[in-house]
C-alpha cells in the first residue's frame, strides 16, 4: 500500500471504550469509508487498567482480578465473545506468575511486557467488535513499528522511562498494511533498537497516534476522549471556562507543558512537523465542536494554566557576580538528584528556579549539597531558601510581551492583595507569562486572570480603563480571609469586589 491513500488516524482513550464509544467508532468509520478514506484506530487501555498493571508489578494481589472483571464486563456490555479475550488474560496471568516466582528472569522486560497488556487487550476487543458489526479490519501489532532510538540497557529501572526519540517506522508500517480499509493497533507500547519492550510516557497513546499520522501523511488526527476539547482553564478550578475552538501548535505546546492535561507536548510535534490538523473531540458529546489544532495563529486566544505542588529554590551567592561555572555547579546538583526544573530566573547574585518534584527527601538532599558547595570542585557555598507549597499560574497567549491586555492583567495582579508574588516572568518563546504564588492563592489568581482576559465583560470595562484606582479602592474593602485560602472560588464575591 502506498502513502498516497488518504488516511484518517483516530485515537480512542480508555474512557471511550463502552457500548456508546464503540457505536461512535463504527459510525465515524462508516462515514469516512463513504469518502474512500482509510482509517487507522489507535486504542488505549480500558479505564484504569494501566494503573492496575503497575500495581501488579508492585505485588498487589487483587489487581489482576480487577482487570479480568473489567474486560469481561466490557465484552458482555458490547455483546462480543469473551473467550478470545479470556485467552489473552490467561497469558497475562502466566506473565504475572512468572514475575512473582522467577527472580532470575529479566524483571524489567517482564514488567514492561505486563504493563503493555492493557493496550493489547483493548485493541483486541475493539477489533472483535468491529468485525462482528461488519467492519472488516486488520489487527496491527504496534511493537513492530513504534520504535525508540535507544537500547534496552538504557531503560530507567525505577521509572521504566527511556530517553530518546520515538518514531514510527514508516516502511515497516506501510508493508504491514493489507487490502483492508480499517486498521486497529495499540498506543503507548513500543520497542527499542534491539527489539526489547519499552513504553512511552503516560498519555503515550496520543503520541503513538501522532507518530502514525506523521508516517502515513494523514489527512488529520482525531483524538476522542471524555472532555470537549482544550478549555480556557481547568473547569474544576476556574469558573466560566470555554472550549477553545481553534488553536495553533505552538500555543498548545506551551499550554500542555504548563499543566494542561488534555494533550501531551510529545503528541503535538509529529503532526506539527507535517502540518496535520489535530481534532480533540468528546466521545460523549457529539454536538460539541471540540478543539482543532493547526498552524493558524490567533492573537486573541488565551488560556490560564495552573500547576500546584511547586517548590521554589532561591540560591544566593556574592561570588556569582564575578565568578563562572556556578550555573553548572547548581544544576549539577539537580541533575544528580534527578530534580526537573521549569522556571529559571537570575540576577547578579541569585538564581531562582521552580520544580514540581514531590519527593521532599530529594529536595532536602539538593539543598544540603548546595549549602556545602564543592559540587564540581568549585569553592562555592550558597545561601539556599526553599519555599514549598507554591503554584504556577500562567497566561498562555501569542506574543505576551506586546499584548496590551496582558500588560493590564499583569498590573492588575501586582495591585491586588495576592501576596507574595515570588516570580513574575515571561517565557523565552513569548508564549506565556507566569506568576509563582503561594498555593493557597493560586485559584483566586487564576480566576481573576480568566475573568479579566476571557470571560468577564464587566471586569474588562471596570478594570481595563482604570486599573490602579479601582484596585486600590477595592483592596481596602477586601477582608484577608474572604477569598484567599478558599478551595472553591466564589465568582459572585469577586464581581462584587471589582465591579461596585
Amino acid at each position: 500500500m502506498t502513502e498516497n491513500n488518504k488516511f484518517i488516524v483516530m485515537k480512542f482513550g480508555g474512557s471511550s471504550q463502552c457500548l456508546h464509544g464503540m457505536q461512535v467508532i463504527c459510525s465515524k468509520i462508516s462515514n469516512y469509508l463513504k469518502f474512500n478514506k482509510k482509517v487507522i484506530l489507535v486504542i488505549s487501555a480500558v479505564g484504569k487498567t494501566t494503573n492496575h498493571l503497575y500495581e501488579i508489578t508492585d505485588f498487589i494481589e487483587e489487581s489482576y482480578q480487577k482487570i479480568y472483571n473489567t474486560h469481561k464486563q466490557l465484552c458482555q456490555s458490547i455483546d462480543i465473545d469473551f473467550d478470545p479475550i479470556k485467552e489473552l488474560l490467561t497469558m497475562l496471568e502466566n506473565d504475572v506468575i512468572q514475575y512473582r516466582t522467577m527472580p532470575f528472569v529479566d524483571l524489567i522486560q517482564l514488567k514492561l511486557k505486563i504493563i503493555s497488556w492493557g493496550e493489547i487487550l483493548a485493541s483486541k476487543i475493539v477489533w472483535s467488535y468491529l468485525n462482528k458489526n461488519n467492519v472488516n479490519c486488520q489487527y496491527l501489532k504496534a511493537h513492530s513499528f513504534i520504535k525508540v532510538d535507544n537500547f534496552a540497557s538504557n531503560i530507567d529501572r525505577d521509572t521504566l522511562n527511556i530517553k530518546g526519540d520515538f518514531f514510527c517506522d514508516k516502511q515497516v508500517l506501510l508493508n504491514m498494511l493489507g487490502s483492508f480499509n480499517v486498521f486497529v493497533t495499540q498506543g503507548f507500547i513500543a520497542t527499542t533498537i534491539d527489539n526489547a519492550y519499552c513504553v512511552l510516557t503516560r498519555s503515550g497513546s496520543n503520541t503513538s497516534a501522532s507518530l502514525i499520522a506523521n508516517a502515513v501523511n494523514a489527512e488529520k488526527l482525531e483524538i476522542y476522549t471524555d472532555v470537549s476539547g482544550i478549555f480556557t482553564g481547568d473547569p474544576r478550578k476556574i469558573t466560566n471556562t470555554k472550549v477553545i475552538p481553534y488553536a495553533n501548535y505552538e500555543f498548545c505546546l506551551e499550554a500542555s507543558s504548563n499543566g494542561t492535561n488534555v494533550i501531551h507536548p510529545f503528541s503535538i510535534r509529529p503532526c506539527m512537523d507535517k502540518n496535520i490538523p489535530i481534532h480533540i473531540k468528546n466521545t460523549f458529546d457529539p454536538l460539541s465542536t471540540g478543539t482543532i489544532i493547526t498552524n493558524q495563529h490567533n492573537i486573541e486566544t488565551y488560556l490560564i494554566s495552573l500547576q500546584t505542588n511547586v517548590t521554589i529554590f532561591k540560591i544566593h551567592s556574592m561570588n556569582m557576580s564575578e565568578g563562572y561555572g556556578f550555573m553548572a555547579d547548581i544544576f549539577g546538583v539537580f541533575e544528580k538528584e534527578k530534580i526537573d526544573v521549569n522556571i529559571v530566573t537570575s540576577s547578579q547574585f541569585e538564581i531562582t528556579t521552580t520544580t514540581n518534584e514531590k519527593n521532599t527527601t530529594k529536595i532536602e538532599r539538593a539543598r544540603l549539597q548546595l549549602l556545602k558547595g564543592h559540587v564540581h570542585d568549585n569553592d562555592y557555598k550558597y545561601k539556599v531558601d526553599v519555599i514549598p507549597n507554591c503554584a504556577i499560574v500562567s497566561i498562555i497567549a501569542n506574543d505576551v510581551l506586546h499584548n496590551k491586555k496582558i500588560d493590564k492583567a499583569r498590573r492588575l495582579v501586582l495591585k491586588n492583595e495576592i501576596k507574595p508574588i515570588h516570580i513574575s516572568v515571561p517565557s523565552s518563546n513569548n508564549l506565556a507569562w507566569s506568576f509563582v504564588v503561594d498555593e493557597q492563592n493560586c485559584q483566586l489568581l487564576a480566576n481573576i486572570l480568566h475573568e479579566y482576559l476571557i470571560s468577564g465583560q464587566n471586569v474588562n470595562k471596570k478594570i481595563g480603563d482604570d486599573i490602579d484606582n479601582n484596585i486600590k479602592r477595592k483592596s481596602k474593602k477586601r477582608k484577608s480571609n474572604e477569598l484567599n485560602g478558599s478551595d472553591n472560588f466564589n465568582l459572585n464575591k469577586f464581581k462584587k469586589l471589582t465591579n461596585k
